[in-house]
């Protein structure tokens, strides 16, 4: 039997559908149905969260704070368990291999800690002259791209030597990666996106004008780029040029109340799912049209937001540690 807790949010969830189906535009159908919802990890208070889907399989993986990453199953059964020798805060993480075997993580103590698979000894790599924020594998490279909050973007070759390191101004926390353009982008909490080509030469810079950002994500079949942070608007920018070039499409206004985006994920249809303070999922067109919203934190942060490969199942990250899987019809 579900806890009563668990009760109350999915039917917070199901009435939030119900009373908002209006929302829809003509002809979009894609009202959001909450599948599961688990607690992952044990948080308590000011956390660090994330949640990573797999982009060849249906495992997912949570990152957080507690110092430890988990790969689970579709269904929410754990696989496996990472926790780095030198035990410090995890900022994010992401899958290695084509099959998912390995997996890499960012981590406070200034290192990324990398297994082959999960029964291999973790090798690191660092360190940075401070937290290492994200890490980025570059699988057809052959490299890997760190970021760190001491402002330097960093590429490693896949055995660990340092390739060479780019300087940007203000802390580097996110990194993305778009194997179609050839680009990374590395996020500056100034408000700067930087855009790199796997070898780490600068191609251009995104001067976004939100402030701190808090995520940054390319579409997967477009040349697109989706940044948000803590003034709570999402913006659509077009590259072109390898990147030389980025055209402002749309700026989805900040949701009233909502607080940070912390979150934004984009499936191959266009729809952009974004995540809040406020613990609500909000859906939009790529032109910037609500299509829906989903209370599923009971206003405890919502940290992160990702799409299964099937392009309709949605996975966050609570405060709390809690997972909701969300599916699109």
């Amino acid at each position: 039997m579900a806890s009563p807790r668990r009760t109350s949010l999915l039917q917070r969830a199901t009435c939030s559908i119900l009373c908002l189906g209006a929302l829809l535009p003509l002809g979009v159908s894609a009202q959001p149905v909450v599948r599961q919802q688990f607690r992952a990890h044990q948080l308590t208070g000011e956390s660090i969260a994330e949640v990573v889907c797999s982009d060849s399989s249906s495992r997912f993986a949570t990152v957080t704070s507690d110092g430890s990453a988990k790969v689970w199953s579709a269904n929410g059964t754990l696989l496996h368990r990472y926790v780095p020798e030198r035990v410090a805060m995890l900022f994010n993480g992401r899958f290695l291999g084509p099959d998912d075997k390995g997996f890499v993580v960012a981590a406070y103590n200034g290192y990324a800690s990398l297994w082959s698979s999960p029964t291999a000894a973790p090798r690191t790599v660092g360190p940075s002259l401070s937290g290492t924020t994200d890490v980025q594998p570059i699988p057809d490279r052959q490299r890997l791209v760190t970021s760190s909050d001491d402002g330097f973007i960093r590429v490693w070759s896949a055995d660990g030597r340092l390739i060479t390191r780019i300087a940007q101004p203000g802390v580097t926390r996110h990194l993305a990666y778009s194997p179609s353009l050839q680009l990374v982008a590395a996020t500056q909490d100034i408000g700067t996106v930087t855009l790199l080509s796997p070898d780490g030469v600068v191609q251009g810079r995104i001067e976004t004008g939100q402030g701190r950002l808090n995520d940054v994500v390319f579409a997967p079949n477009q040349p697109l780029l989706l940044a948000g942070g803590f003034d709570g608007t999402l913006k659509l920018w077009r590259l072109a040029d390898g990147g030389r070039t980025a055209t402002l499409l749309h700026t989805i206004p900040a949701p009233e109340d909502a607080g940070w985006l912390e979150g934004v994920a984009i499936n191959v249809a266009g729809m952009i799912a974004t995540v809040y303070d406020d613990g609500v999922l909000r859906l939009w067109t790529q032109q910037g049209t609500a299509v829906a919203h989903l209370p599923l934190a009971n206003h405890l942060h919502l940290f992160s937001v990702c799409f299964a490969p099937d392009q309709r199942t949605l996975r966050t990250i609570a405060q709390d540690g809690t997972v909701s899987v969300v599916v699109l019809p």
